[in-house]
């Protein structure tokens, strides 16, 4: 009778802790970076009866959490390498409408056309005054775009900055997660703290976002 009992007892506990688990995924749908869990259950080591083996019941072997390493290097990757592009692309957004409106090669071939004026007949002195103009028109196009550029220059080294910033907050946060879950490691028989293991994941993709 104990042994009904025990087997009873354990398959409780398995099904409790199964329940329990799915209440934890259910809760956490919404939450970024978590990764469903799913209870590992094991057969107990039967008792031999002297006319064969009797079972003892279920144990939980593990809460497992479903996440893939290789899937998980890959997003980590395709992370970075998209907010390199499209911080690629604003940078170079920003450059072309500098460079791409047309004013600049108009500006060069006004000027460069009057010079051959000037060359034609260096004695016209309107053909002078209009090189003079269209290069001092030319000199004030470089001087803009040197400020526009000096400006975009200026903003990605504030950007960097704050960067590095948060890439140090982020590095410290991951060491802290680094020693709770060593610390969980040391505690729990080697048995795995997912949700710590979620929660560095998800700092070190955002590390992966900002470098």
């Amino acid at each position: 009778m104990v042994d009904v009992f025990n087997v009873g007892i354990s398959a409780l506990v398995a099904s409790q802790r199964q329940l329990s688990t799915t209440g934890h995924n259910i809760a956490n749908v919404n939450t970024d970076g978590y990764s469903r869990q799913r209870v590992e259950q094991s057969q107990r080591a039967p008792q031999f009866a002297g006319n064969g083996f009797i079972g003892k019941g279920v144990s939980i072997t593990t809460i497992e959490r479903l996440a893939d390493n290789f899937l998980t290097s890959q997003v980590r990757t395709a992370t970075t390498n998209v907010a390199e592009s499209d911080a690629f692309l604003k940078l170079s957004t920003l450059v072309d409408s500098l460079l791409g409106d047309g004013t600049l090669p108009l500006a060069v071939q006004n000027f460069f056309n009057a010079t051959q004026d000037v060359a034609d007949d260096p004695s016209s002195i309107p053909a002078r005054a209009v090189l003079i103009d269209n290069g001092r028109s030319l000199a004030a196009r470089f001087d803009d775009l040197n400020a526009n550029l000096s400006a975009i220059a200026d903003n990605v080294n504030d950007e960097v900055r704050n960067a590095v910033v948060d890439i140090n907050s982020l590095a410290n946060a991951i060491a802290d997660i680094n020693e709770d879950i060593v610390k969980a490691l040391g505690t729990s028989q080697g048995q795995p703290p997912n949700d710590l293991l979620d929660q560095r994941e998800r700092l070190v993709r955002e590390l992966a976002r900002i470098t």
